[in-house]
């Protein structure tokens, strides 16, 4: 059996508690919580009033107006957590084969307009 290795090189938050790793994890440290009332989305007709929603992110992801528009909001926020988590790995730099390197993303609920 052929054993692949992968290694973790980078991380890229973007969360409720913060659009960075550093300040993510310091708000997790101090016990601060990421949940709020629903202002994204009416929820008049929804039972659940509160969530955590990224608010106010104004992510730049080398990308042009005509090319950001085609996205939806989770797919800004993957982009701006894998530039981050790239920047995050010091491979900017490095001479990588583009064959070996992957960006592995994480949603609880991306992509969902309620």
């Amino acid at each position: 059996m052929v054993e692949n290795r992968v290694v973790i090189t980078g991380i890229g938050v973007i969360s409720p508690l913060g659009f960075n790793k550093e300040t993510a994890w310091k708000a997790l440290k101090e016990g601060v919580s990421g949940i709020s009332t629903i202002e994204n989305t009416d929820t008049s007709d929804l039972k659940v009033k509160i969530a955590g929603e990224i608010r106010n992110l104004e992510a730049d992801v080398d990308l042009d107006k005509t090319e950001l528009r085609k996205l939806d909001r989770f797919s800004l926020f993957a982009l701006a957590a894998a530039k981050e988590a790239y920047a995050d790995s010091d491979f900017a730099n490095a001479a990588i084969d583009p064959y070996r390197f992957g960006v592995y993303v994480g949603s609880g609920i991306g992509g969902s307009n309620l």
